[in-house]
């Protein structure tokens, strides 16, 4: 099964409508894999911030999950004070930032957008996350998506 399927499926179980981001490098082909799906609107904006409390809006409306895509680097790092929040007042949001391919990685050359290290991003994000999943293994991909929404979703005053 592919990311993008897996992810889908997962989306619908928790009941999420629609999705939020900002196209980038490192989540075009997600993207547009979801553009040829078609199964969720997918609003596009163009400030981080905004696409992140555009999905707060969304799942204070809804009472489920709501969900943004990032890019690597410059465009997760831009939403940190949105994600934080939604984080301390308990909204049910799931940020999907993209990130190096292993072959890029192994090249050992900085990477576009990266910050000190190429894991600077999910050390900040640990900070104003409930929970912190690298979908970096296509067997256990719905398992980590999963784990994510529930996280949201248990931690949430609204759901």
């Amino acid at each position: 099964m592919l990311l993008v399927d897996a992810l889908l499926a997962e989306l619908e179980l928790f009941g999420v409508k629609q999705l939020f981001g900002i196209p980038g490098d490192f989540v075009l082909p997600l993207f547009e894999q979801l553009q040829q799906r078609d199964r969720f609107p997918l609003y596009y904006l163009s400030h981080e911030p905004s696409a992140v409390f555009a999905a707060d809006a969304a799942a204070r409306i809804s009472n489920k999950p709501a969900v943004v895509l990032l890019t690597y680097g410059a465009g997760a790092l831009n939403a940190v004070n949105a994600v934080a929040q939604a984080y301390v007042e308990h909204v049910p949001l799931v940020v999907i930032a993209g990130f190096p391919s292993e072959q890029e990685i192994q090249r050992g050359l900085q990477i576009h957008h990266q910050a000190k290290t190429v894991d600077s991003q999910r050390d900040i994000y640990r900070e104003i996350t409930a929970c912190q999943v690298r979908l970096d293994k296509a067997e256990r991909a719905g398992e980590d998506i999963r784990l994510a929404l529930k996280t949201a979703a248990e931690q949430s005053y609204q759901c």
